[in-house]
């Protein structure tokens, strides 16, 4: 007979009424003497409203009646928090223990307690394991299996400094835990904390050791920032493989009658809007089996509560984040047709006035790590979004069939979208994806010179002649296992020598490219190698132009994705760890190739009536 079947039982007919006991009893298969106790328990409970019964059903299989998750997180005799527990984190952690969840998923800003609500549900985990009679037996395991309570980090010292230290040290100062140490039933190392009942808490770095461990409950720290790593052509994110192996486990070896007791937490401050925690709580939002939070710090932390707050506008992919104080900050945001700054469909949120020094300073970094949302990039290479916007002419359109193409073989090129003229010269840029990458193509062509005002550091104007290139198309190519470089090739022969396209330079970023600029090198080419990332000049380039709007180009979402994303440290441009560049490359590379090529910049001295006046400028594409 299972006590925990009976208490079941009683937990359900609470729920759904008595009308519900055939139905129950039977999905259960409850024994004859296990309906006996869960008949005499429910006349308790008519009776006198509480079941002194069930008390003793429920618990009988412990030494000791555990403690509710508030009284082992207050108490003296146990982890004695009183004076330092947020009154937020432990509502928090009353309802993830009063709740039937399998699967904690904590996010948002630095500091509201998210290290701090694993390392106490994980005490309290332990100590509900450590006082069963045989916990083994209890979970259907042989007497002599291991029952481990892990907590994963990047590396072993990581694990053992922000989280098991901190876990060991409560343990060591309790009264209750103390007791048992001193008894010799508690085995406390510096790696590794032991029962005499076979049950371990371990700190652990991201490796296999854990597959061979039977997991009841872990805590993967600081999730977001784990990493990636490649098997074969693939590509996998580390925590969301390490999620999915010790859920597997913990459905194997624990699940009872289609309930599994374990819970596993993932922890980890917001990052970027496709991070694994992001990835998780949209596929678990609205799951019973998954307790959510997202919190700022001033939402925990108290004293803010009657603070005067502003309002930050989040923005989106184009639309750059920002501090509202009036609808004048708004005016130059892209606000669809018939909205205003309060009805334009970005979410806004309401910030403390402690915390606007910060949002002005970074205010990237500011709604990530204080309001704790995810944002495209801290430390944004281009900070005005508009100025690539603004040189997107609308009646230019991408020229292939699909956004996308999977290795060349399933795309048709309308080449009445291009402009075709022989006389024009033109740039190929090829970003070379390594194994298992994707690969960015760009073409551009010289479009002539722009007049664009400069001042002097003295504060005089002047005027100088600088190239503008015209996009004809860029293209992400990716992999179904490798893309054939000769593919690339025969890609770009179709194009030029079709219509006698006049190419002056093809270039290539990497060193596995040396095959392909001797192949078109023999062909007639002129091919060679150009980084933009061996300095920073060729984004500089393409910066500077897209503020001159010296760039055409057509809206090609994925261009789009990575020139947003892009981050800059003072000495590199890159992406984010689980973003690309590889299109943003290749018209990078195009640009800047077009560019040394026709770098002839005169100054030209202003005269009267020559240049336009401010905000009367003509349209620039044709």
């Amino acid at each position: 007979m299972n006590n925990e079947d009976i208490v079941q039982a009683v937990n359900q007919i609470q729920e759904t009424g008595l009308s519900e006991l055939e139905r129950i009893v039977e999905e259960l298969d409850l024994s004859p003497d296990a309906i006996d106790l869960l008949i005499e328990v429910l006349q308790e409970i008519q009776k006198y409203g509480y079941s002194p019964l069930l008390d003793q059903i429920r618990y009988a299989d412990y030494r000791f009646k555990p403690v509710s998750i508030r009284e082992f997180v207050l108490s003296p005799y146990y982890l004695n928090k009183a004076k330092y527990i947020r009154p937020k984190l432990l509502k928090e952690l009353e309802n993830f223990f009063n709740g039937d969840y399998i699967i904690a998923l904590l996010t948002g800003s630095i500091g509201w307690g998210k290290t701090t609500f694993g390392i106490i549900a994980k005490q309290y985990i332990f100590y509900k394991l450590f006082i069963l009679r045989n916990p083994q037996e209890y979970y259907g395991l042989d007497p002599s299996t291991e029952i481990a309570l892990v907590n994963f980090s990047v590396n072993l010292k990581t694990a053992m400094t922000s989280f098991f230290n901190r876990l060991k040290n409560d343990l060591m100062t309790s009264p209750f835990f103390k007791h048992f140490i001193l008894e010799g039933e508690i085995d406390i190392k510096k790696e590794e904390i032991r029962t005499n009942n076979n049950i371990i808490l371990q700190p652990l770095p991201i490796s296999n050791e854990a597959i061979s461990l039977n997991v009841f409950s872990a805590v993967i720290d600081e999730a977001n920032f784990l990493g990636q790593k490649r098997k074969g052509n693939e590509v996998f994110d580390i925590a969301e493989e390490l999620f999915d192996s010790l859920y597997r486990r913990l459905e194997s070896r624990f699940q009872q009658k289609g309930r599994v007791p374990g819970k596993l937490m993932i922890l980890s401050s917001a990052k970027y809007p496709e991070d694994f925690t992001e990835r998780m709580i949209r596929e678990f939002k609205g799951n019973p089996m998954a307790y959510i939070r997202r919190y700022a710090i001033y939402d925990v932390k108290s004293g803010y509560e009657s603070s005067k707050r502003f309002r930050v506008c989040l923005g989106s992919l184009s639309h750059p984040p920002r501090i509202i104080d009036s609808e004048k900050d708004c005016a130059d945001c892209f606000i669809a047709k018939g909205k205003t700054y309060q009805n334009c469909g970005f979410e806004r949120i309401l910030v403390p006035e402690e915390f606007r020094f910060s949002f002005e300073r970074n205010i990237e970094k500011a709604i990530r790590d204080i309001a704790g949302r995810p944002v495209l990039t801290t430390a944004p290479f281009f900070h005005n979004r508009e100025s690539i916007l603004n040189c997107i002419d609308p009646d230019k359109k991408h020229p292939f069939s699909k956004e996308v193409s999977v290795e060349l073989g399933d795309i048709q090129i309308d080449y009445e979208k291009m402009n075709l003229d022989r006389s024009l010269k033109r740039y190929i840029h090829i970003d070379l994806g390594v194994t298992g990458d994707a690969t960015g193509i760009a073409m551009v062509h010289f479009a002539g010179f722009k007049k664009v005002k400069r001042l002097l550091p003295d504060g005089t104007e002047h005027y100088e002649e600088l190239p503008i290139a015209e996009v004809d198309f860029v293209l992400r190519v990716v992999p179904k296992s490798e893309i054939p470089i000769s593919r690339i090739r025969e890609f770009i022969y179709t194009i030029v020598e079709k219509h006698g396209l006049y190419v002056r330079r093809i270039s290539y970023d990497q060193f596995q490219s040396r095959e392909s600029i001797q192949q078109f090198k023999q062909r007639g080419y002129n091919a060679e190698r150009i980084s933009v990332d061996a300095t920073l000049e060729p984004y500089m380039s393409l910066k500077e132009a897209f503020f001159d709007r010296r760039i055409i180009l057509y809206h090609y979402e994925p261009l789009l994705q990575e020139l947003f994303a892009l981050e800059f440290d003072g000495r590199k441009v890159d992406h984010p760890p689980d973003g690309s560049k590889d299109v943003a490359d290749a018209l990078c590379g195009a640009v800047y190739s077009c560019f040394i090529d026709n770098q002839i910049s005169k100054v030209i001295e202003p005269s009267v009536g020559e240049h336009e006046e401010e905000g009367e400028e003509e349209e620039w594409w044709w």
